[in-house]
């Protein structure tokens, strides 16, 4: 067994006998994954290019840049080093994290691997929150709990040539921060639809109350201002990390993302002695193998139990998972 090194943010160092193995300190207690994927081979890359559309040029850049650099590495890099400004572990280079999601599934598609993630993040830690502040989220509730019919709702409210799912990203802007504006969402929408479902009354309604937890939560404790104005907000988040001279939303942003990592912190932990952990990205991780549904039953009890315990309120975030599996060719 490994004993446990540190490795501090920006720092690197050798370690003998790991064996392919690399050591992420997450809180206390560092997290081992592999250095390099061997199980992504060229033979996986030269397979992958007829999944891909020969147009996306973005994503065929970055499969030739994964295949050169899985050459020198023996395997696809697996590189972290040291942590973001919010806490998130900092991927290095050519890595799963920085790949588009298409290039992602399609080289890990006969792995056999399970994708895990936290089910809708940070909207779940803003309930929590908020509920700890004594604001009641009614309508993102609701939302949350039914966003399939949701989106369904809206893509026929705007004419049905936008598709249900483009609503996911407009939404969880308004939980991050965002306003609620044509010309902030037109990205996701285009204006015509994005001018139609900011005006609907149930969105408007969410958005008010969404302000007003955001407010609770930035003026009980969480931020303080750091200039005379009051524009330019001071911020520390869940692991520790601090930002000064941030706006409001971009505070909101890194306090929900701090939660997020503190979430991810705990279950890496406790995953990592088990030698299935390939890779932690963003709000999930990757697994050579899928958890005993008992197991991640028991990791999201102990993140409530361990988030009452040391930040004063149960974070009640649940896991899914999702298999890698052979996905069409778009071409032969």
């Amino acid at each position: 067994m490994l004993q446990p090194v540190a490795l501090t943010s920006g720092q690197r160092i050798e370690l003998e006998g790991t064996d392919g193995w690399e050591l992420v300190t997450l809180l206390k207690q560092p997290v081992m994954v592999p250095l390099a994927l061997q199980e992504i081979s060229p033979e996986t890359f030269n397979k992958a290019r007829k999944f891909l559309e020969p147009g996306d040029v973005a994503a065929h850049s970055y499969l030739d840049q994964a295949e050169l650099a899985a050459i020198d590495a023996g395997g696809l890099p697996n590189l972290y080093n040291g942590t973001s400004v919010t806490g998130r572990p900092r991927a290095v280079g050519v890595h799963l994290v920085h790949m588009p999601r298409r290039v992602r599934r399609v080289l890990l598609q006969d792995t056999g691997w399970w994708d895990y993630d936290i089910r809708s993040c940070h909207i779940s830690i803003f309930l929590a929150l908020a509920s700890y502040h004594g604001i009641r989220l009614a309508r993102l509730a609701r939302y949350s709990k039914n966003k399939d019919y949701a989106h369904a709702r809206w893509s026929e409210a705007v004419g049905g040539n936008i598709g249900p799912n483009a609503f996911k990203a407009p939404t969880l802007a308004l939980v991050t921060g965002g306003r609620n504006s044509p010309f902030i969402h037109r990205q996701y929408l285009g204006y015509r639809a994005a001018d139609q479902w900011v005006r609907r009354p149930f969105v408007r309604r969410m958005y008010t109350e969404i302000r007003a937890g955001h407010d609770a939560i930035l003026k009980n404790g969480a931020a303080s201002t750091d200039d005379s104005t009051g524009s330019s907000i001071a911020v520390t988040n869940a692991v520790g990390r601090t930002q000064t001279g941030v706006t409001r939303t971009q505070a909101i942003a890194h306090l929900f993302t701090g939660l997020e990592q503190y979430a991810m912190r705990y279950f890496m932990t406790r995953l990592s002695d088990s030698g299935s952990l390939v890779a932690t990205i963003y709000d999930g991780w990757i697994s050579r193998e899928r958890l005993a549904d008992e197991l991640v039953r028991r990791l999201e009890r102990g993140l409530v139990r361990k988030s009452t315990k040391e930040l004063g309120y149960g974070l009640r975030l649940k896991l899914k998972c999702t298999p890698f599996e052979p996905i069409e060719p778009l071409h032969q």
